[in-house]
């Protein structure tokens, strides 16, 4: 049973080209902010539903300004606002090319995993009698289970024999 779900090659001037343009891109975005998990949570976060909310309340704070404490930043709030827009734009793309790395990578992987269950199959049918047994211990490595007895002991309370 021979799978090849995807065959790919990159070329060195491909590598070099895509190394160029992650370096191009972490170059540009040193903007970016890494939330830590705790700030994640508890920050207020604008979800799709309070955009149109966001919107209306910056233009009536500029329609109103005069009403409006000196220090609420209104072009800050709207710059933010724009580049929010356009991070979405490019976590679309991203995020779309991501899946397709991560598939890629899957299909790779499984293809990988597939061809040398094969091959250890045939080494394990007719390795015997080829002398691979040392190879076939080291494979065999992979699908060794820990013993019942090396277990129940490993889980025994110290000092209970």
């Amino acid at each position: 049973m021979r799978q090849n779900l995807v065959d790919i090659h990159f070329a060195a001037e491909a590598v070099a080209d895509i190394e160029r343009a992650l370096d191009t891109l972490d170059a540009r975005l040193t903007e970016l902010i890494a939330l830590t998990p705790r700030q994640r949570q508890r920050i207020t976060k604008m979800g799709n539903s309070s955009r149109g909310f966001c919107e209306r309340a910056l233009q009536a704070a500029q329609q109103h300004a005069g009403l409006m404490p000196r220090d609420f930043d209104i072009d800050g709030c709207v710059r933010d606002l724009e580049a929010m827009d356009q991070l979405f734009r490019w976590r679309l793309r991203i995020a779309h090319l991501h899946q397709r790395l991560t598939d890629t990578q899957t299909a790779l992987g499984s293809d990988v995993m597939t061809t040398t269950l094969a091959i250890y199959a045939v080494l394990k049918a007719v390795g015997a009698r080829e002398g691979v047994d040392g190879e076939m211990k080291e494979l065999g490595s992979r699908f060794a289970r820990p013993s019942r007895r090396r277990t129940a002991k490993a889980t025994e309370p110290a000092g209970e024999e």
